[in-house]
């Protein structure tokens, strides 16, 4: 059961967001800090990013409330997530695991691609992952970048994806690594 949680969260999400890329509209942007006091998180993001809460049944007619924000520019998505799973899911599994597999599926079900790299890192007290992959979205070559922290019960999935041309883009650094865990509950 628990894996199920993941898995569909993760293709929920990746689908909100591949359906959100469009074609390229080379626009001018403004980075904004963006702060949220309920997802306890910071970040710089380019322009005034959208949020949605979505409520996702799992299993078992269980709920699950996701918080994201995002934005699109030049053809790159940036967007952070944040769910808070049953403690009881949380407790079956390690940290690592449950990062590792949020990544994965998160790459197989986003851009149907493959991982090329992942590296353990941590904020604050969480533990946390940066990993970089490249796949598909409709047809064209894609990357994805960035990461994922488990702090608690709370699962941060913070990415960028786009065009693999596009992968050099040190916005997408920018972006990812201006990520900063607030103070916890």
């Amino acid at each position: 059961m628990k894996s199920t949680f993941f898995i569909n969260l993760n293709k929920v999400l990746m689908l909100i967001l591949i359906f959100g890329i469009s074609a390229c509209n080379y626009t001018q942007f403004r980075w904004q800090d963006y702060s949220s006091s309920e997802g306890r998180f910071s970040i710089v993001i380019p322009n005034t990013p959208k949020e949605e809460v979505n409520s996702i049944e799992v299993s078992e007619g269980k709920v699950l409330r996701t918080n994201t924000i995002k934005t699109q520019i030049n053809g790159i998505a940036y967007f952070v997530t944040y769910v808070d799973y049953p403690l009881n899911v949380v407790q079956a599994s390690t940290p690592e695991n449950i990062l590792s597999r949020s990544i994965i599926r998160g790459v197989e079900n986003g851009i149907d691609g493959e991982l090329i790299s992942q590296e353990p890192i941590q904020i604050n007290n969480a533990e946390c992952k940066k990993f970089k992959a490249k796949g598909k979205i409709r047809d064209l070559d894609s990357f994805m970048k960035g990461l994922f922290c488990l702090e608690e019960n709370r699962l941060y999935q913070v990415a960028v994806f786009g065009k693999l041309e596009d992968k050099s883009n040190s916005y997408s650094d920018k972006f990812i690594n201006s990520f900063k865990l607030l103070n916890s509950k």
